[in-house]
């Protein structure tokens, strides 16, 4: 929980591998931190709004607070991890910010197993009111809390860790401390592993007593509510599964590792499962938002009553949906769009610096440019789904934007299609280069499908979805703002694109299995034993299919009839089920948007060679700055200020 660490910086050792898992890992932290400060923020903003009635909201708030703490960390933690960040950097990231994000980790920790102990006092012991329900109880075991573990361990270290940095040739961190804070750190990383496997103990025992207590009520009531059996089981499987899958591999990791550091010893396998356990820690930043929502009733009562309060008088009684249920897809959408907003402007700013000289650059730009279109129409989808706004925001989603995001799904099918028959003929028939090198066709085929999506589709439903209607809502759906050839236009075109998908299915099935027995036939014939590029050809080929298939094929099997459903009912609202059924398999279509630019930075080696440089070029540029800015805080600070001259002293010829 001190400055250890592994968050900023790695151990010296000039490996390739090390500086290579370091830029993954700064990567990660950097998809992590939008996610989580969107959640944690949204966590915080509703906690603002709960009154501290009960012991368990008290140790919420404090939860919420760790997290937020810890996430706002997380952009320097990844920054520190870059290769060529300045010493001066590293070092405050070590005294300081390494600090702060361990106490704060084991502040989680710990109120976790004191939330645990609270849920076990009001449910197995309810009679226990000073544990269970005293609420000056509750705030001064979270206030010992944040004493014990940032008063006993972070002002120490920030004390200790005093040294200027060097030419250490061990972990840099380490090179910062006397041999009073080597000996510190290592107390505090035995401290901080026994508090973890006790409180891990202490959740595993609570939980375990508190499954067995509501079961048995179940069965002394005579109650047959097996779903209330299973709904308890499953909330008990959750929180020891996020518990354990996010601390138990870095507490598995953290003594060797820093057993290691302090004896200045090199080992990059053990550095790399100390770094991966690490990230993977820091994730439950991201999930701790999501518990809330689905295991604390308080919480998620607050969040629908803050969010969907100007909207109840609109729902119809027979509209009135699980709330539970109706948050699930808007918050995963609100989630994804940071993550998709970082990955696609990244793919578009590389895409900008890519020629276009072969007909899959082309292609590949454009099913950029749709992915950036679906990404930036996620926020006002998820307002949508919410029923947040007024009936002019419904009906504009619904006339307009609706079409957009749908439209733009498509184009992004077909032109992975299209990607698909331009490898096929590129390396199926080389020779043919009216179809796979033919720049102007390829050029008139991308035109072709955003034409024809966007005319058979967005123009017509603009035109069609005509009507006003004032108690339209999220569960009523968009139909009630067409007409009778609007209805009819819809039900057409769904069918339409759902054969569409599954014929372009098929094509992308049969070129990659085309090309997969060409390039190992091209081995086999030339009398290659390189396994290794047979088995890259058989990933890369699996990956492409495996995301098409995940991505897209659970949409377009509950599709057709969910429409049927709608077109026969409207005014009236589609059951629970069918419309989650249909929501979730269209989230999970949206995400495509997220694992598309990584399938570039896998798949395609242009587009990898061009990013690589382009971050390349990006840190140099930075590390230029910052040693500038340096350079002009220390003239300030001797009186030397940029374009002052000095004084040269007498008799120095000037």
């Amino acid at each position: 929980m001190s400055s250890n660490n592994t968050s900023s910086s790695s151990l010296d050792c000039q490996r390739q591998g090390s500086r290579s898992l370091d830029t993954a890992i700064s990567c990660l932290y950097f998809l992590t931190f939008p996610a989580a400060l969107v959640l944690n923020a949204g966590a915080a903003w509703v906690s603002l709004h709960l009154r501290s009635t009960s012991t368990f909201v008290v140790y919420l708030k404090n939860l919420v607070v760790a997290d937020l703490l810890m996430t706002l960390t997380l952009p320097a933690i990844a920054a520190g991890r870059l290769p060529g960040t300045p010493v001066w950097f590293r070092a405050a990231l070590c005294r300081y910010l390494d600090v702060i994000f361990f106490c704060s980790l084991y502040t989680s920790i710990t109120l976790m197993g004191v939330i645990s102990l609270d849920r076990f006092f009001k449910i197995v012991r309810p009679r226990g009111r000073l544990l269970g329900q005293s609420l000056a109880f509750s705030r001064a075991s979270s206030a010992s809390v944040w004493v014990v573990i940032f008063g006993g361990t972070a002002v120490p270290t920030f004390i200790l860790t005093d040294l200027r940095p060097g030419n250490a040739t061990g972990d840099f961190c380490m090179s910062l401390k006397g041999p009073h804070g080597v000996r510190f750190h290592q107390g505090v990383v035995l401290f901080s592993e026994a508090l973890f496997w006790f409180v891990g103990a202490v959740v595993v025992i609570c939980y375990i007593c508190i499954t067995h207590k509501v079961l048995q009520s179940f069965r002394n009531s005579g109650s047959n509510n097996s779903r209330g059996q299973r709904k308890t089981k499953l909330r008990v499987f959750l929180v020891l599964l996020v518990f354990f899958t996010c601390f138990m591999p870095l507490h598995i990791m953290r003594v060797p590792f820093t057993q290691e550091q302090t004896e200045e010893v090199c080992s990059f396998w053990l550095e790399a499962g100390n770094t991966v356990a690490l990230w993977l820690s820091s994730t439950n930043v991201c999930l701790d938002p999501l518990l809330y929502i689905y295991l604390c009733k308080e919480f998620n009562d607050k969040l629908v009553a803050v969010m969907a309060s100007n909207a109840s008088s609109d729902v119809p009684p027979k509209c009135d949906s699980n709330h539970q249920t109706s948050l699930v897809v808007p918050v995963f959408h609100m989630v994804m769009f940071p993550v998709a907003l970082v990955l696609n402007c990244t793919a578009a700013w590389v895409s900008l610096h890519l020629r276009s000289t072969s007909t899959f650059m082309f292609y590949l730009k454009n099913l950029v440019v749709s992915d950036l279109v679906i990404t930036f129409t996620l926020p006002i989808k998820a307002m949508y789904s919410i029923q947040r706004g007024s009936i002019v925001f419904q009906i504009f989603y619904c006339r307009y934007l609706s079409p957009v995001f749908y439209s733009s799904m498509y184009i992004s099918i077909a032109l992975l299609g299209l990607v698909s028959l331009d490898r096929f003929f590129k390396i199926i028939q080389p020779c043919g280069t009216m179809l796979s090198q033919n720049m102007l066709l390829g050029k008139l085929m991308a035109a072709l499908v955003w034409v024809n999506m966007i005319g058979a589709m967005v123009i017509p439903t603009i035109v069609l979805t005509n009507r006003s209607h004032p108690n339209m809502t999220m569960q009523s759906g968009c139909m009630l703002l067409k007409g009778p050839a609007g209805v009819h236009f819809h039900r057409a075109i769904t069918i339409f694109v759902n054969i569409f998908f599954w014929l372009v299915s098929v094509q992308v099935l049969v070129c990659y299995i085309c090309i997969t027995k060409r390039v190992i036939g091209s081995f086999r014939s030339s009398g290659s034993r390189n396994s290794q590029g047979k088995q890259k050809t058989k990933l890369r080929v699996f990956l492409v299919v495996v995301v098409f298939f995940v991505s897209f094929g659970p949409y377009h099997v509950v599709r057709i009839p969910y429409t049927f459903q709608q077109t026969k009912s409207i005014g009236t609202c589609p059951e629970t089920w069918t419309m989650f059924t249909k929501e979730f398999s269209l989230l999970i279509s949206t995400a495509n948007i997220c694992l598309d630019p990584l399938l570039y930075f896998f798949l395609c080696r242009e587009y990898r060679e061009k990013l690589t440089a382009m971050v390349k070029g990006l840190s140099s540029s930075l590390r230029v700055t910052s040693k500038e800015l340096i350079e002009w805080l220390v003239n300030i600070r001797s009186g030397n200020p940029p374009g002052v001259p000095q004084e040269v002293p007498a008799g120095v010829p000037k």
